[in-house]
């Protein structure tokens, strides 16, 4: 019997721009989990980062208003020393202090990260981040700008991940322009993946957005017509017929779109039946563990974790393993329940799921708290790669390579 389910990470409470979001689509089956994460690359051993000179040119000595000058100097040479922990304590006690020095304190910031943004070495602006979002997590402008630069590392599902945190802080008056970068941030990553014929991780990119419950029709319709494209006729029909039902009739062209696509003739046969591939499961509470092997050589028990962008490891599990077969690729600032931090990304030779084994597959090495024989979480990076759904009745996960 194939069923839906929902919490399935409840266990763990971490929520990680591996993307740990809320769930995933199967063919019959949606899981759904409520961990959102964002991600970041940048090298563990970065380059001399980029001095930049002071936000704000030094007033004149007679200045009238010499107090608050000071303070603007000492927050702009905090941020050009790298001080991003001093500056941004700086700035905190500063404006609790005397609410009238945010409206000359805070361009100095907004400068900063502009420049910086455009300038310094990805270790340095996410230092910074890092150290604001300790403080002010809830900082809009801060958190769009840190979704453009996880978009820029070649990393969409984070950069939809912190568009989600940032449409959950803002205002209802302020949602819209979230909802506006979002939309420009699917239109580019289309455009990109498109162009480069990477449909497998265009397909993932959607099916994250719906894991982390941030999509949209528009969205949904490219999902149907990308699950089309694999073959997965019947998901993709289900998904167009689901479209046509919720529209309400106020928009014609949108309904006239739906009814063409589902009048369109199959050119492929769905997998189906022949999901051949059963991989024995584990029930846990509402989730569920799978055994993987790496490298040829470790077995692991993963949560299946649909929602999560990248399949993670605790630390003391990594610790377990022999290294000779791992490459340290850098650091990533990750979405944890407390907050971002960081976390170190290797590359592993080959990670074996069933029968399956797919070469070079990236892991995070994180400090999760999960149950005392479980690993860690296999994540989307894996999972996007199979049509596959879980049958619980049988107490197996079946699988078939797109």
């Amino acid at each position: 019997m194939r069923i839906s389910t929902s919490g399935l990470l409840a266990a763990v409470t971490l929520t990680l721009s591996l993307g740990f979001g809320t769930g995933w689509w199967f063919r019959d089956l949606m899981l759904r989990d409520a961990h959102p994460t964002g991600t970041t690359v940048y090298d563990q051993q970065p380059e001399r980062p980029t001095q930049l000179a002071p936000a704000r040119p030094p007033f004149a000595a007679n200045d009238p208003v010499q107090e608050v000058t000071s303070d603007e100097q000492k927050l702009s040479q905090m941020l050009s020393e790298h001080r991003f922990g001093e500056a941004t304590a700086f700035y905190y006690e500063a404006v609790n202090s005397d609410a009238l020095k945010a409206p000359l304190l805070r361009p100095v910031v907004d400068d900063y990260l502009q420049r910086c943004f455009a300038s310094c070495d990805s270790n340095s602006f996410l230092g910074l981040v890092e150290n604001w979002l300790a403080t002010f997590y809830d900082d809009i402008p801060v958190l769009l700008m840190l979704a453009r630069h996880q978009e820029q590392q070649g990393l969409p599902e984070a950069a939809a991940n912190t568009l989600l945190l940032a449409r959950t802080y803002a205002l209802p008056g302020k949602q819209r322009g979230v909802n506006e970068a979002l939309h420009q941030l699917s239109i580019r990553t289309d455009e990109r993946l498109s162009d480069e014929e990477r449909w497998i991780e265009l397909l993932g990119y959607y099916e994250y957005l719906v894991a982390i419950d941030f999509t949209t029709p528009e969205f949904e319709l490219r999902r149907a017509l990308l699950y089309r494209r694999f073959g997965e006729q019947a998901r993709g029909d289900e998904l167009l017929a689901n479209l046509r039902a919720a529209a309400d009739g106020s928009d014609p062209e949108w309904a006239a779109t739906l009814e063409r696509h589902l009048a369109e003739p199959r050119t492929e046969i769905a997998p189906g039946a022949d999901l051949s591939n059963a991989i024995p499961l584990e029930r846990r509470g509402d989730g569920y563990v799978v055994e993987v092997t790496l490298n040829d050589q470790a077995k692991l028990k993963l949560l299946v974790d649909t929602g999560a962008s990248m399949t993670a490891l605790t630390r003391e599990s990594f610790r377990r393993l022999a290294r000779q077969h791992f490459s340290l690729l850098g650091t990533r600032l990750f979405n944890t329940a407390n907050g971002y931090t960081r976390g170190d990304i290797y590359r592993t030779s080959a990670l074996t799921l069933g029968e399956e084994r797919i070469e070079g597959t990236n892991i995070a090495i994180l400090d999760l708290k999960t149950m005392d024989d479980i690993d860690g979480l296999l994540g989307m990076n894996v999972l996007r790669q199979f049509h596959f759904q879980i049958d619980q009745s049988a107490g197996a996960m079946q699988i078939k390579r797109r």
